[in-house]
């Protein structure tokens, strides 16, 4: 099962970090399963293992291994304990959260946060990326893992950081994707990142006009 923030279901919070740690990823999936962050914290600390060498001091706070962690497997081998081990120790603290906050099981293991993403970014001057990425579409979020033709230049790094801004992934239907191609390609707009910011700035401004008068 894969860390939370990697495309992990939300039993995937038993891998999350200290509430120490700023994470807005953690923090959304304790509000959707209802979970007080300070009592998350308390019972993630009934289960401590503690070692000086781990993050906050505490097994209980590593994550999936899925994912690479050189002290983390040296504590779990002081330990004698093997991934299936540490697997059984994590499901305890599940358990423990799923007893104290009556938790909806189909939800825990159905539900993410952060989902797969591939899509195209397009750039003011026509050019193109596909990317490979992860998404958490409520919290404005989308991590880049792979993006072709390798190399970001300048002009889409300052895309992807500008202060002020957000990058979201949007799915369209097939015939509004085809409606917005030829819109672009007329040159109508530069870009379907313009396109789609300007119709969406005309739909808030007139249904926000619409309200105002009711």
């Amino acid at each position: 099962m894969p860390n939370l923030c990697a495309g992990g279901c939300l039993a995937s919070v038993v891998f999350c970090c200290s509430i120490k740690k700023p994470c807005p990823v953690r923090d959304y999936a304790l509000k959707k399963l209802g979970i007080d962050p300070k009592q998350y914290e308390e019972i993630k600390e009934r289960f401590s293992k503690h070692s000086a060498d781990l993050c906050w001091g505490s097994l209980a706070y590593c994550c999936s291994p899925e994912k690479r962690c050189p002290v983390r497997d040296k504590v779990l081998q002081e330990l004698g304990w093997s991934y299936s081990d540490y697997l059984s120790y994590k499901a305890q603290i599940l358990h423990e959260l799923i007893k104290e906050f009556n938790l909806d099981e189909n939800k825990l293991f159905s539900e993410k946060v952060v989902k797969q993403a591939v899509g195209v970014f397009a750039t003011e001057d026509g050019s193109k990326y596909n990317f490979l990425g992860l998404s958490a579409p409520e919290l404005g979020l989308l991590f880049v893992v792979y993006i072709e033709p390798k190399g970001l230049d300048e002009k889409i790094r300052r895309m992807f950081y500008s202060s002020g801004e957000k990058v979201i992934p949007v799915r369209l239907d097939s015939d509004t994707f085809e409606k917005l191609s030829i819109l672009v390609g007329k040159g109508v707009f530069s870009s379907f990142n313009e396109a789609i910011n300007k119709i969406l700035k005309m739909y808030l401004a007139v249904t926000s006009e619409m309200r105002e008068k009711v």
